[in-house]
């Protein structure tokens, strides 16, 4: 760690070690690796063995003892700081350690509680009691608002937006809009941006013990929901300061077997002049984002691995503007 190329220096190590162990990397994301069976997948260092047959993940993970220093932490039930909860029909990923951590730096709770207390004894008494029912407020746009008075920084700004990106990217789709308008002034926050940010902070209070659920349904496959607005940032009063204003929003999540697999909402990188444009950028992010996946699934089968929840490899892409779907 530490070096300019310390990443680069430790992937071709691991990808050396793994083609030694007969693993091949994936031709369209390079932290997976196949042998047979047995799906590899790494992030940094962390990894998951995936394989229908318990004898050969075991396998894998004695030639991976032996090649690497490794250790062995069973099956999934922390991964990443995501905890896995499996049930009957379906998996509940929850972030309580981070929502902690992030309520900690928004003096929201103290440092000797936990998302497991059964009262509130380490909570803030003074804002505990202003929790909040939505991410953000819904009557007002987050803007520069350059004339307006400067953050205290009684909180690393920069940081809790780290977090925030991470936790709403893995299990909490529902804070994305929120947190990407509070990202975007991480350079020079004001009071207000500081406000907003605590306005999430409230609303994680009201639901820290909530996740995502992933219930599969076999008979779907693909499915990719494209929105965008028109005109929804636009401010005449500060586009001189801020051009973005101008710009549109475009929001996108992919659901797999009827489970939500990758969602964004963010600012498009061009100007659009219609509500078709707008509506035909977000429909092309949307696929650019979706082929990547589908091609790794259909890599999965072509090495002959049984994919459950798909009968045929197969997308609906779903939009609600006619001229863009003309124009697609």
């Amino acid at each position: 760690y530490g070096g300019k190329d310390s990443g680069l220096t430790w992937y071709k190590h691991l990808r050396k070690g793994m083609e030694e162990l007969g693993f091949q990397p994936s031709i369209h994301d390079e932290c997976v690796f196949y042998r047979g069976s047995t799906v590899f997948l790494v992030y940094v260092d962390d990894a998951i063995i995936i394989d229908p047959d318990q004898s050969k993940v075991d396998a894998c993970v004695k030639q991976l003892m032996e090649r690497f220093d490794v250790s062995d932490e069973g099956t999934i039930e922390d991964y990443l700081g995501v905890k896995v909860e499996k049930h009957d029909d379906s998996f509940e990923l929850t972030q309580p350690q981070l929502i902690d951590s992030i309520l900690i730096d928004l003096n929201l709770l103290s440092s000797n509680s936990s998302t497991q207390d059964d009262n509130d004894e380490g909570l803030d008494r003074e804002n505990a009691t202003k929790t909040k029912a939505t991410p953000a407020a819904v009557t007002k746009l987050l803007g520069p608002d350059l004339n307006g008075p400067e953050f205290d920084y009684s909180w690393h700004y920069r940081s809790v937006i780290g977090k925030l990106n991470y936790l709403e990217k893995t299990s909490r789709p529902d804070i994305s809009y929120a947190v990407h308008c509070c990202a975007r002034f991480m350079a020079n926050p004001k009071r207000s941006h500081g406000e907003a940010v605590k306005h999430i902070g409230r609303y994680l209070l009201e639901t820290r013990s909530k996740g995502i659920f992933l219930r599969p349904d076999k008979n779907k496959s693909f499915e990719c929901f494209c929105d965008a607005d028109y005109s929804g940032n636009w401010d005449s009063k500060i586009a001189a300061e801020d051009p973005n204003t101008a710009k549109l929003r475009s929001c996108v999540i992919i659901f797999y077997a009827g489970s939500p697999l990758l969602w964004l909402s963010k600012l498009q990188t061009m100007y659009a002049l219609s509500t078709a444009e707008s509506e035909f950028f977000a429909l092309s992010l949307g696929a650019r984002q979706l082929i990547p996946v589908m091609e790794i699934l259909k890599e999965i089968k072509a090495r002959g691995n049984h994919v459950t929840y798909t009968p045929t490899i197969y997308c609906k892409i779903f939009e609600d503007n006619s001229a863009a779907l003309e124009m697609a």
